[in-house]
């Protein structure tokens, strides 16, 4: 591309460095960045997107992108779909393209995990995740480990430091505003700019429809993560919906998504959709359970076994995981759960074939010989086990439950001080995790109810008191919880604009998830469980059970077993209330 050589400094934006084109009569000398923005950008004849020309048309042969011009176009084999080609056809195997090549498996040499990986048949195997991963080097102003951004004479800067030099810092072109450029152009004018061409090359019904999310996307409160995302694997799946050639549908987004390497990526896309009103909203756990489910039942041969574990994952755990979604529980642990009452049942199948029986044959020995062999979520076949019973296909078997161990005990009472001190009065801790966990470690609230609070759970009295709902009625929240509490309710509410979740997650218009603050809260010594046990102790030995109960939404008999461990009974809970000058009712 480039049509000059030797080094200058660039006549339109002051750099120094290889120019792509010498000055002419035209134009003065233009660095190669500013010479492929003059290019010319027009329909390409192969992929059919407007984009800079790198091969101009001659002899009856079409404009050719860049893209096209460094990945030569050809029908997949598999699916017809005209794209690059990943793997040439052979005597036995058809042609594949990007849409359907799958690469070999391997252990990746990053992670060591049996995976898809690029240069299988190398030394140094990556998987799809790892190969994703932007590499870092050694930054020579802060010397921290992190992804390069600007070569310089003496090494490589990472882009914080870049910024801090003011290496990209300056006036954007467009909106005049000073921030760092690339382009001479600010992110959010990048970002706009782009939308604004993506919607003009769209196809009009689908642009109609995608038009309060590419609006959402342009107002993004971070426009340059917005931009990196945009070079992800979903966004290709956005191209196809603007273009027409993917139904903005939920069926259409399922048969598109491809494998599960990219299921986070397309759940995101499809949070945006939803949230934005382009998609209608469904029970999306329920949704993902059900392409699992068809997935991995599958591998089974056909057979009436296969029949039977089928019927038990869709009439049996898809309906306790949708009625459990129903009610706002269906966390990912509880999906987590429900894939493994399948798995297990599959195991069981494959366990019985490789001895050749089958399920007709089930004995209690049997039973008893395979999860004697394996791990204690064997014993999750028990479900499976019920439902073959009463289908008839077995007689009853037994499977015991699991012994609960010691477990970990409450935490020390003196290190749990030690961390609502820290959670206090530390401001370099993120006023996220600060808040998460003083309610854990003060009021005993489980990170699946902390994660799912709202801001209009945040509430400031007549008489200037912040209090939080977390079960009937308001609990006021001791300074300096209160004004963090209060922060957090603030930054939503002039983020958004409107009351919504009070800890938003990755996906829009979700809340964040309570294994998500778990691993937040474990970077400061803060375990969950231990946690919670010891607040509930101390708030067992000084509220009766039926407060503790009411104000802070545990079951009576649960407060009542916790008010027992701490010594304390009911009967203090009488005497509070029949006290003189108690308040009855």
């Amino acid at each position: 591309m480039s049509g000059g050589r030797g080094s200058g400094i660039c006549g339109r934006c002051g750099c120094e460095g290889p120019l792509g084109k010498v000055a002419c009569a035209e134009h003065p000398d233009l660095c190669r960045r500013c010479y492929r923005a003059q290019l010319p950008r027009r329909r390409c004849g192969i992929c059919g997107k407007i984009r800079t020309i790198r091969i101009r048309a001659r002899d009856g042969r079409p404009d050719i992108c860049d893209r096209c011009a460094a990945q030569p176009q050809a029908p997949c084999g598999v699916c017809g779909r005209v794209g690059p080609l990943m793997r040439a056809a052979t005597a036995t195997t058809p042609a594949e393209g990007r849409c359907c090549y799958r690469p070999p498996v391997a252990v990746c040499s990053a992670c060591a995990r049996q995976r898809p990986c690029v240069h299988a048949d190398g030394p140094e195997p990556l998987c799809v995740s790892c190969a994703k991963v932007r590499r870092t080097v050694t930054c020579i102003a802060c010397g921290h480990d992190r992804p390069g951004y600007r070569r310089v004479p003496d090494g490589v800067l990472c882009a914080a430091c870049d910024r801090r030099r003011g290496g990209t810092t300056g006036a954007c072109r467009d909106c005049r505003s000073v921030a760092p450029l690339v382009t001479r152009r600010c992110h959010g004018c990048r970002l706009r700019a782009r939308l604004e061409q993506l919607a003009a090359e769209a196809d009009p019904a689908a642009a109609a429809t995608l038009a309060p999310y590419l609006a959402g996307l342009a107002a993004a409160a971070t426009p340059a993560s917005t931009l990196r995302w945009m070079q992800g694997p979903a966004f290709a799946l956005l191209e196809d919906l603007l273009a027409g050639r993917v139904e903005v549908s939920h069926t259409a987004i399922d048969a598109a998504q491809g494998d599960a390497s990219d299921a986070r990526a397309v759940a995101f896309l499809r949070a945006g959709l939803v949230h934005h009103g382009a998609l209608e909203p469904r029970d999306e756990p329920s949704a993902a359970f059900a392409r699992w489910q068809q997935r991995n039942v599958n591998q089974l041969a056909p057979s009436p076994d296969r029949a039977h574990v089928r019927a038990y994952s869709s009439w049996q755990v898809a309906h306790q995981l949708a009625a459990t979604s129903q009610r706002g529980r269906a966390t990912p642990a509880a999906q987590k759960y429900a894939r493994a009452l399948v798995s297990e049942a599959i195991k069981l199948v494959g366990w019985l074939y490789a001895q050749q029986l089958a399920l007709h044959d089930l004995r209690q020995d049997l039973v008893d010989t395979w999860i004697a062999a394996g791990t204690t979520t064997r014993r999750r076949v028990r479900m499976f086990l019920g439902w073959l019973a009463r289908a008839g296909v077995t007689g009853a078997l037994h499977v015991a439950w699991t012994t609960p161990g010691d477990g970990r005990g409450p935490l020390a009472e003196q290190r749990r001080f030690d961390a609502v001190r820290r959670l206090l009065h530390d401001r370099d801790v993120d006023a996220r995790d600060r808040f998460a966990g003083l309610l854990l470690l003060l009021y005993a609230q489980p990170l699946t109810r902390t994660a799912a609070l709202k801001t209009t759970d945040i509430a400031i009295t007549p008489d200037g008191q912040i209090t939080i709902t977390v079960a009937r009625g308001a609990v006021p929240l001791p300074e300096p919880l209160g004004s963090l509490a209060h922060a957090l309710r603030y930054e939503r509410l002039a983020a958004t604009g409107a009351d919504g979740w009070l800890l938003p997650g990755l996906k829009t218009g979700t809340h964040i998830t309570a294994e998500r603050l778990r691993e937040r809260l474990k970077r400061y010594g803060i375990t969950s469980r231990p946690s919670r046990h010891a607040a509930l102790l101390a708030l067992a030995a000084r509220l009766p059970a039926p407060i503790l109960a009411e104000r802070l939404g545990f079951h009576q008999a649960r407060a009542a077993q916790w008010a027992r461990a701490a010594g304390a009974t009911y009967s203090d809970y009488v005497g509070l209330r029949t006290a003189p000058g108690a308040r009855h009712g």
